[in-house]
């Protein structure tokens, strides 16, 4: 979506109202706890209760001069470029976002703009070794990013060329990512903002409370007011505030006890004048010590309070930001189950190291809170990306990556690669399974079928040798039968022959006339005869003569 020009001069009225109800490239390092000038919290306040801290002298004539100068600079930029610059307003919508940049200049082309700075030595020094803070190199990311150039002439100047430094300057995706990252959480931080209420402690008064002790001796005491010294000691003393809760209230308290150490000293003092003066004064010496007494043990008290409320709210302070970046990180982890973010614990401790105040205490916490959530928001983001791709990509073989949370944190491209690699492993093993069962498959039914083709062969072997014996057989019981064919035949001759005596001797005979054996056909013939006229086998045609010789037989 391309960025709107507002017709907006930098500075008016108008210009302000805008920036009032947009999130500025000016604002973005405060956003992200980067500013030099301004506190994440201060934002967060001028955000919600929209009352804008008053701008005092020498800040002004800061602005005044920068704006001054800033001229000369475009001036010496367009130089540089061989075009103009022109000073706009801009302002783009990005995910709900109304981010905006005010722009030092934009060239025709709109692929490069300038932004100009106050120059420093130190700036001067950075601008030199190319080591830009994260102040500035934040605020013209939003710019690039809002503007679509490409590039930022970066200069730092005074409007004279001899105080004038310069670098280009380009951004990048994930910064520009990280941005709106980072107002979204603050946006977020913004609905939830509760301003820190800090009553202010009541002017210190301690060293007015108390009289200036004197004592003049002359061998007794001739003059003191220890009386009433005793009781505004005693007054003050009871009056000494032990709770502490704001900045106000611990500063107070340290200056109290220091106060203290100086009227315990002036006590000191007070006595060794008045022993200077007499060798023994009892009553003076008893009442000195009481209330150097009552204001050491308060003053001790208040000390080991003052560095106790201290620590404990430091503790406080490190421990709330504890709990709520865990919460995020919760909410965050249900998001991305079942994986869980792995990342460094942010050091709170460390934020507030050298921090003297309890306000700048929470407000470096505070921002290291808004940075931590935004690192966490990152990644929990990659992660979803990633879970809907191995959705998509992985869905039927998930159960190959039951160690996904070893490797889902790795660089994009990387984690695609092991599980597209893993998933080609896996069908290339099935694949080769699957040819290996197809090969055995292949080989158990040839060999099937080979043994079958044997049995087969062996069948037909054994059938042939079965026909053969049985014809053998039957050739065997042909002949047996011819033969006793032939006896019987013998037999009938001989009986013939007697028959035939017996009529030539006149006898009767019942016996029936026989043909000679010579008229009687063969076996062979027999059996040829059959098979021709019936179609039928040699073995068959034996078993007919056979059955039929046994059938005459028996009936003979």
């Amino acid at each position: 979506m391309n960025a709107t020009i507002l017709n907006l001069v930098q500075g008016s009225r108008e210009w302000h109202e805008f920036r009032a109800t947009s999130d500025g490239a000016s604002e973005a390092p405060v956003m992200m706890g980067k500013s030099k000038y301004q506190s994440r919290s201060d934002l967060l306040k001028l955000k919600s209760t929209g009352i804008a801290p008053d701008v005092d002298s020498n800040t002004q004539t800061l602005f005044d001069r920068g704006h001054a100068t800033e001229i000369g600079g475009r001036a010496m930029a367009e130089k540089i470029i061989g075009e103009e610059f022109s000073p706009v307003v801009m302002s783009k919508s990005i995910d709900g976002l109304n981010l905006s940049a005010s722009l030092d200049g934009i060239n025709f082309d709109g692929n490069i703009i300038f932004e100009h700075k106050l120059y420093s030595a130190a700036l001067g020094e950075a601008i030199n070794a190319n080591e830009i803070a994260e102040h500035y190199t934040i605020q013209m990311d939003q710019q690039l990013l809002v503007s679509g150039a490409e590039k930022c002439l970066f200069m730092a100047s005074d409007g004279t060329e001899e105080n004038c430094r310069w670098l280009w300057y380009e951004t990048s995706k994930k910064k520009c990512d990280s941005l709106v990252v980072g107002w979204l959480q603050f946006h977020k931080d913004l609905a939830a903002y509760q301003p820190a209420e800090y009553i202010p402690a009541p002017k210190a008064n301690a060293i007015m409370a108390l009289p200036t002790l004197s004592v003049t001796v002359r061998g007794e005491v001739t003059a003191s007011n220890l009386r009433e010294f005793k009781e505004a000691a005693s007054a003050f003393v009871a009056a000494i505030k032990t709770e502490l809760v704001t900045d106000a209230d611990f500063a107070n308290a340290e200056a109290t006890v220091k106060f203290c150490k100086v009227a315990e000293e002036n006590i000191d003092a007070a006595k060794k004048n008045a022993l200077a003066q007499t060798a023994s004064i009892d009553d003076l010496m008893r009442t000195c010590d009481f209330i150097k007494s009552e204001l050491s043990s308060k003053r001790l008290m208040l000390d080991r309070l003052v560095k106790s409320e201290k620590e404990n709210r430091k503790a406080q302070i490190v421990n709330n930001a504890c709990a709520a970046f865990a919460k995020h990180v919760i909410a965050l982890d249900a998001e991305i189950v079942p994986i869980r973010l792995v990342f460094d614990k942010p050091d709170f401790a460390g934020a507030i190291k050298g921090k003297k105040t309890l306000s700048s205490m929470q407000d470096a916490v505070d921002a290291m809170v808004a940075n931590s959530k935004i690192a966490a928001d990152a990644a929990a983001k990659d992660i979803r990306a990633k879970l809907i791709w191995f959705d998509a990509c992985a869905d039927e073989w998930k159960f190959l990556f039951k160690d996904l949370s070893n490797f889902i944190f790795k660089p994009a491209e990387d984690y695609r690669l092991i599980v597209t690699s893993r998933i080609k492993e896996h069908k290339d093993a099935e694949a080769a399974k699957e040819e290996a069962t197809r090969q055995r498959i292949q080989q158990e039914e040839e060999a099937k079928a080979k043994a079958k083709a044997e049995a087969e062969a062996q069948a037909v072997i054994a059938a042939e040798r079965a026909k053969m014996e049985a014809e053998a057989k039957a050739q065997r019981q042909l002949d047996e039968l011819e033969q006793e064919t032939l006896a019987q035949q013998e037999r009938k001759a001989s009986a013939s022959a007697i028959a035939k005596n017996v009529v030539a001797q006149g006898m009767k005979s019942e016996f029936v006339d026989i043909k000679p054996m010579a008229l009687f056909p063969g076996t062979k013939s027999i059996t040829t005869a059959i098979m021709e006229k019936f179609n039928v086998s040699h073995g068959v045609a034996c078993n007919f003569v056979i059955e039929a010789a046994r059938q005459m037989r028996d009936a003979a």
